[in-house]
């Protein structure tokens, strides 16, 4: 039996994922919940050497650690990007693909929600939904909707996220794109979690600190 919640109790961060997150598991109740970012999953007992604490959340003008393991793969499932500027005052339209190496339903938030960074030679400059201004520390998270989806080997599943045109200050998108080539494009999901969702897994909201993550990457004018 799947308990009404799962708590988190974690110094500096509270969160807790309501049964309405698991809730497809066994039933097709789709109710909002609000969560703090900071994952479901242990926590990695190494992190970047960098002199932020973690976890941590994702702020303009800081360098992008994504912790060790970070890969567009993980048990089983693949994570990729790609991007398709439509004008140069707004940022790429952006899609994912997932692959898996079996049938597999894939438990986590919807994809208009996926955690998306700007980064200019490995600084952040930009994205979203998540992103707090420069010297912001503040925990981040997320009101989510249950969401699903079923990927087989010969099925890939492929989804339009929108875009993200959020920006740093201070930059604009007539710059980036004037400059494409010193951009890249990140996107980031948290754990992969095994053994919640049956004969699927979870991906957890993506917070540093909690590794290892799943990330995506491709060039801005890929």
């Amino acid at each position: 039996m799947i308990p009404d919640s799962v708590p988190i109790n974690r110094p500096g961060l509270r969160r807790h994922r309501a049964r309405s997150i698991l809730g497809t598991i066994v039933g097709t109740a789709a109710l909002a919940v609000g969560i703090v970012a900071g994952g479901l999953g242990t926590g990695s007992e190494f992190a970047p050497a960098d002199p932020r604490s973690y976890p941590h959340p994702f702020v303009c003008g800081e360098g992008a650690a994504f912790g060790p393991g970070a890969a567009a793969s993980r048990a089983g499932l693949t994570m990729t990007l790609s991007t398709q500027r439509s004008s140069t005052d707004v940022g790429p339209d952006l899609a994912v693909t997932f692959t898996a190496d079996r049938s597999l339903h894939v438990r986590g938030s919807p994809p208009t929600l996926f955690e998306v960074l700007y980064l200019r030679e490995g600084v952040i400059v930009g994205g979203g939904p998540m992103l707090n201004e420069s010297g912001d520390a503040t925990p981040q998270g997320l009101n989510l909707p249950g969401y699903g989806f079923d990927v087989d080997p010969d099925r890939p599943w492929t989804d339009a996220l929108g875009r993200r045109d959020r920006l740093c200050a201070g930059l604009t998108w007539r710059e980036v794109w004037s400059e494409a080539q010193r951009y890249e494009v990140v996107l980031v999901q948290g754990q992969v979690l095994r053994h919640i969702v049956p004969d699927g897994i979870l991906l957890d909201i993506p917070t540093l600190g909690y590794w290892p993550l799943l990330v995506a990457r491709t060039p801005l004018n890929g």
